[in-house]
């Protein structure tokens, strides 16, 4: 092949450059559409998203036990604390049961619904 083949051959590679990298983007967005889609379907079960409002009850996970030699006989959740203020960044101002407000925001990670039982299910 000679050098001008060799140029003319660059030069239509260039062209197509643009229309390329469209068809690259849209095949990788695509896939990362599809992916999501599929990774929301196999744990559709296990993947929870809780919003609190104040004054909803709330149990906050124990994150010191999770280097803890002796974490299997430490109870993993503390509270029941109720939620006073619900902040931009998916975080939470809780106080106590008898009213002391924590100086601490805590993540919605660490947050789950406490439910109150009823006299009638418990034997």
């Amino acid at each position: 092949i000679s050098t001008s083949d060799l140029i003319s051959i660059r030069a239509r590679q260039l062209e197509k450059r643009p229309e390329d990298l469209q068809r690259m983007h849209d095949l990788i967005l695509r896939s990362r559409q599809q992916s999501a889609k599929e990774f929301e379907k196999k744990f559709q079960n296990t993947i929870k998203d809780f919003t609190f409002s104040p004054g909803d009850m709330v149990l906050v996970q124990n994150s010191q036990l999770q280097m803890d030699l002796g974490r299997k006989w430490k109870p993993r959740y503390l509270g029941p604390y109720i939620v006073l203020k619900n902040h931009a960044n998916l975080s939470y101002t809780l106080c106590e049961m008898d009213g002391a407000v924590s100086k601490l925001r805590f993540a919605a990670k660490r947050l789950i619904p406490y439910y109150l039982r009823s006299v009638h299910d418990i034997p």
